[in-house]
């Protein structure tokens, strides 16, 4: 019986199951420019033998894919749709080709997150016109097999709701968000469930809902208070979203082997985990010379000794706490840019460039103006 990349048997359809309608002439290749007459014989390959070890070469042609009214249906968006073979990975992906502005990629993750497969799979019929009969019969097969994996709608979802807050939080990148309203809207609704425009809603609601007036207000009180470091951790562990709009849950203090215990750790609607170090509003991350000062090498060393036994002990990790962790990334909140002159804050802004995106370090003034921000964006630009 004919299989998918994965190894899965799936279903051939026969030639009386099919609709004439449907069928796709073939492209005739001899009347291409080289150029685009290789793109094309290379995708037929990708698309005739995928594989997991093939997906980075599927992602880059996805990216150079020829685009214009004749290319796109042929060539850019079938490169794109058919990244979703690969399943999870084909998800992370396309949230990777989503956050760089890939217009499709939103269309794509709201039919995996209500189970409209059909509409994939429409979109996958043009490369009958490359494809051997039943290579395309496989690609469509590995597209509908995709229905038995019953948790990748809700990681299509986790997905689409971190580009929604990237474009949101970001007011050179918000114009984004109307595509994504569009790509909602030629999803279909189902009989008795969901719209695309319910599914990008509840990605807006999920994470700005959870960063309040009231709650920027508080934080504000805080830091002109200059608490101590345990007030200040406790407040931001009741409001994690002021760190990461994406964040979902708290992670229970977890004892990593006998060397070191988790203090503050966030798990994101993505699944990522993200390490936290709370400093306090008076704790400078630069010294006069400017150095970084021992309170912020101290933080950075903590993340980095949790790195690194996690790298050296991910299948414990994995299972104690951490289901799913791959690269946990960590913030450092610490000080206040009011009290740093020019160059401390060249020096802390050379720090963040050579971290990221492993770690960032803000300023309790930055994690304000973010959550201010996000309000802002949601309530004048929408």
């Amino acid at each position: 019986m004919p299989t998918d990349h994965a190894g899965n048997i799936t279903k051939k359809t026969s030639e009386s199951e099919k609709n004439p309608e449907d069928r796709i002439e073939k492209l005739d290749l001899s009347k291409w420019k080289e150029k685009e007459r290789q793109f094309v014989l290379d995708l037929a390959d990708v698309l005739t033998n995928p594989s997991p070890k093939r997906i980075l070469e599927h992602v880059d042609l996805a990216r150079r894919a020829p685009s214009g009214i004749y290319d796109d249906f042929y060539l850019e968006m079938p490169s794109i749709y058919s990244l979703v073979i690969y399943g999870e990975t084909g998800i992370r992906e396309l949230l990777e080709l989503g956050l760089e502005g890939e217009y499709w990629v939103p269309h794509i993750l709201i039919s995996v997150a209500l189970s409209r497969w059909n509409e994939i799979c429409g979109i996958l019929r043009f490369t009958q016109a490359y494809l051997e009969d039943d290579a395309y019969e496989n690609l469509q097969n590995s597209v509908t097999s995709l229905s038995t994996q019953q948790h990748l709608p809700a990681y299509a979802e986790s997905a689409l709701t971190s580009i929604v807050h990237a474009f949101l939080s970001d007011p050179e990148q918000r114009h984004k968000l109307v595509a994504i309203f569009m790509s909602s809207k030629m999803a279909k609704r189902g009989d008795d469930g969901p719209s695309g425009i319910d599914i990008v809603l509840k990605a807006i609601s999920r994470g700005t809902l959870r960063i309040s007036e009231p709650i920027c207000d508080e934080l504000e009180s805080l830091i002109a208070k200059n608490r101590p470091e345990s007030e200040c951790q406790q407040f931001f562990e009741k409001n994690p979203a002021l760190i990461d709009p994406l964040a979902s849950s708290i992670v229970d203090r977890q004892y990593l082997g006998a060397e070191w215990k988790t203090d503050f750790v966030i798990r994101r609607l993505d699944d990522e985990y993200i390490f936290v170090e709370i400093e306090k509003p008076q704790d400078q991350p630069c010294t006069g010379y400017p150095h970084p000062s021992g309170a912020l090498s101290h933080a950075i060393g903590q993340i980095l000794n949790w790195f690194v036994w996690i790298e050296d002990n991910i299948a414990y990790a994995q299972s104690h706490g951490f289901p799913g962790i791959h690269t946990p990334k960590g913030v450092v909140v610490i000080g206040r840019k009011a009290g740093m002159n020019s160059t401390q804050l060249r020096v802390l802004k050379s720090f963040n460039d050579n971290l990221y995106p492993r770690i960032n370090i803000m300023t309790y003034d930055d994690v304000l103006l973010n959550a201010r921000n996000i309000l802002h964006n949601l309530t004048d630009g929408l």
